[in-house]
């Protein structure tokens, strides 16, 4: 690589991967006792509300780390990258439920040009970052000066004009909000009014139900977070599934991922018409081994919705 070139996704992820798994090493062996291969599990009611969410996942910190593949971790990290480009001027970016703080402490450690806001429900989880982050800053101090991690949660955000962010992203953790639509609101006003400003979020399936069999919360599906966020203002760029092989069931795993912008071509017209004519594009992000594989599922998209 010359001097002036930028590392690629593939170098970034797997320096990313490095981190994590020490990041990861570390964090367990400060543990005292074992850590589960499962998450503990809660009463049903307990989970409906905020404060429940928080009580579960401060019960769970070390088990989530434990039970995150390396195939979860990298393969996110590929689609966040391909999908936010990192800035060469300085940016403001939001975390939302960052838990551990994997993804931002490394854009922290390794992006002079960001300023990163960590925030997440749980003060363990929070609590882990702030060690994570001392530690790192043995060898480069200036990373405190990088990364901000704040006990909050994205149903109540200040987003007054001193406090904008030119990208925001939520990675496993959108799904778990009590109100989405109000955390949707939120994120929209928290962003930056600046055309190229960004939103890219994961969904996955909360890993409980009721009784019943129905879906614990209220959980949005994809379809209907894509209308929400163009009702805001924000068009979807891009879409598609997170495809592991192993995720952390042990199990073949797909999650789903969208980015929103504020660029007026993203979101004009409908879906299928954006997506027939380029503003919009469905791109799956998929593990093969060790390797990552893409594959545009645009036209294929386009037919299904055509389909009466």
């Amino acid at each position: 690589m010359g001097r002036n070139e930028l590392p690629s996704t593939a170098e970034q992820v797997s320096a990313f991967l490095d981190f994590a798994r020490y990041t990861k090493r570390r964090a367990l062996a400060q543990k005292q006792g074992r850590s589960g291969t499962h998450l503990k599990a809660v009463p049903i009611t307990a989970l409906f509300s905020e404060d429940g969410v928080r009580d579960f996942w401060d019960r769970n910190t070390h088990s989530y780390i434990s039970i995150e593949t390396p195939a979860a971790l990298g393969l996110t990290m590929f689609a966040l990258l391909e999908s936010i480009p990192i800035p060469t001027s300085p940016q403001r970016w939001l975390s939302l439920g960052s838990g551990p703080g994997f993804y931002e402490i490394f854009l922290a450690k390794t992006q002079p040009n960001l300023s990163i806001t960590s925030v997440d429900l749980s003060p363990k989880f929070i609590n882990m970052q702030r060690k994570t982050i001392e530690k790192e800053a043995e060898t480069d101090p200036q990373i405190r000066d990088r990364i901000t991690p704040i006990v909050g949660s994205m149903n109540n955000l200040q987003s007054g004009d001193g406090n904008k962010f030119d990208r925001i992203f939520c990675i496993n953790a959108f799904h778990w909000n009590t109100d989405w639509k109000r955390a949707v609101t939120n994120i929209c006003q928290a962003l930056s009014g600046a055309n190229d400003s960004s939103v890219f979020i994961t969904l996955g399936k909360v890993p409980f139900s009721s009784p019943d069999g129905r879906s614990l919360f209220s959980a949005p599906y994809l379809e209907e977070v894509l209308d929400e966020f163009a009702s805001k203002g924000l068009g979807t760029k891009t879409f598609g599934r997170l495809v592991m092989e192993r995720g952390q069931s042990g199990e073949p795993e797909s999650r789903y991922y969208a980015v929103f912008q504020r660029d007026p071509d993203t979101n004009r017209g409908d879906l299928i018409t954006r997506l027939m004519q380029g503003k919009t594009s469905c791109i799956d992000y998929q593990t093969v081994g060790k390797a990552i594989g893409m594959q545009n599922r645009s036209v294929e998209v386009v037919d299904r919705l055509l389909k009466p």
